[in-house]
């Protein structure tokens, strides 16, 4: 299943506070509602399914046809990064149910991911990592508005 908009902002939220190593932040982002996942749940699940988009995006042109993506999930899966990427996110999301709901468990797991995308970016350095979250927030926030 989807998330939601809220649930991307809030995992886009806490990945920001994990760079930044905001722990306040953080325990105000792990305080669960009736109908929330804990965070370090959460940020697993995001960080996977971010971790097979980037690697879609990496592998993939930008006008990949439905013919093209099939043929591109079959040479994805032959490839040994993918593959490696893939048991990351399964670790991430054994992590993330495992893990107590705390701010630092949610932290720990948000720098994880942090340096999971850092690392397929086009940066050594991760200096892009706090435009990128802004730019995905803000992709989130107009793709709400449609």
């Amino acid at each position: 299943m989807e998330l939601t908009r809220d649930e991307t902002l809030r995992a886009l939220a806490a990945l920001e506070a994990s760079w930044r190593h905001d722990e306040q932040a953080l325990e105000a982002l792990a305080a669960v509602g009736e109908f929330e996942q804990p965070l370090p749940v959460l940020l697993a699940d995001y960080g996977h399914r971010t971790l097979q988009a980037l690697l879609t995006i990496a592998f993939s042109g930008s006008d990949t046809t439905p013919e093209e993506a099939l043929r591109l999930t079959e040479q994805m899966r032959e490839n040994a990064i993918y593959r490696l990427s893939e048991v990351l996110g399964e670790a991430l999301e054994v992590w993330g149910g495992a893990a107590d709901g705390s701010s630092a468990a949610a932290g720990q797991i948000g720098r994880v991911v942090v340096s999971a995308i850092v690392a397929v970016s086009q940066s050594n350095t991760g200096d892009d990592i706090l435009p990128l979250l802004a730019a995905l927030r803000t992709h989130t926030l107009q793709e709400g508005r449609s």
